[in-house]
C-alpha cells in the first residue's frame, strides 16, 4: 500500500516559515505541525483545503499526488492494481 507523502514541511521551508508561524496561521499547536511533518499523524481531512489554500497549492499537491509547482513530474504506478 502506498503512503501519502505530506508536503507540509517542504512548503513551509520553501516559504521560509517556522513551525510556530504555520501553527498560528492554521490555528493549531506547534506540536501538531511537528507531528504532521514527522509523520506521527495526519491533519484532519477537514483541514486539508485550508492548508492547501494557505500555501496556494491544490490538495493533490499537498498530499504528494501531484508535483509541487516548479518540480519535475516523476510518474508513479498509482493506476496499477494494489498501489493503494
Amino acid at each position: 500500500m502506498a503512503k501519502i507523502q505530506l508536503r507540509i514541511s517542504d512548503l513551509r521551508k520553501k516559504n521560509q516559515m517556522k513551525q510556530i508561524e504555520l501553527a498560528a496561521s492554521l490555528g493549531v499547536s506547534v506540536q501538531t505541525v511537528s507531528k504532521w511533518e514527522n509523520e506521527i499523524c495526519m491533519p484532519d481531512i477537514s483541514l486539508l483545503p485550508d492548508i492547501a489554500a494557505f500555501f496556494q497549492v491544490s490538495v493533490d499537491e499537498l498530499l504528494g499526488l501531484k508535483p509541487l509547482p516548479g518540480e519535475e513530474y516523476i510518474p508513479v504506478k498509482s493506476g496499477e492494481k494494489g498501489y493503494w
